[in-house]
């Protein structure tokens, strides 16, 4: 298995890694952990830096207001990533949140089939199948 997407947004000096990966002409996808981030991140793309969206399973309980802006968004977004859920034992006490967000993630992008996971695929069937 290979893991694909990077989240250049959040390294110290995302400008510089942006540029690095043009010259080298990597085709990377940049995924964004939440919607506000997307106009910084997709700006970063320079022909070979693709951008998803995404909203982070484990900043579900703290970001799910910007569902509104995801639907927004979509229809410029070819990919969608970084959605989900997070089994930690950690992030147990918004595992509500994390269904919440994920069902309307799932609903709003029916048309795409690109969905990045980590942890919790016997959910997310239970989810898709259930829900």
């Amino acid at each position: 298995m290979i893991d694909f997407h990077c989240h250049v947004d959040l390294y110290p000096n995302p400008h510089e890694i942006a540029w690095e990966c043009h010259e080298r002409k990597l085709i990377v996808l940049s995924v964004t952990t939440t919607p506000s981030a997307w106009d910084g991140t997709s700006a970063l793309g320079r022909g070979t830096m693709i951008t998803a969206l995404g909203l982070h399973p484990q900043l579900a309980h703290e970001r799910k207001g910007e569902l509104p802006l995801f639907d927004r968004i979509l229809p410029d977004s070819a990919y969608v990533g970084e959605v989900g859920l997070d089994g930690a034992p950690e992030f147990k006490t918004h595992w509500q949140d994390q269904v919440e967000v994920f069902r309307h993630v799932l609903n709003s992008t029916l048309s795409y089939s690109k969905l990045h996971k980590w942890q919790g695929e016997d959910i997310m069937q239970h989810i898709v199948l259930k829900g």
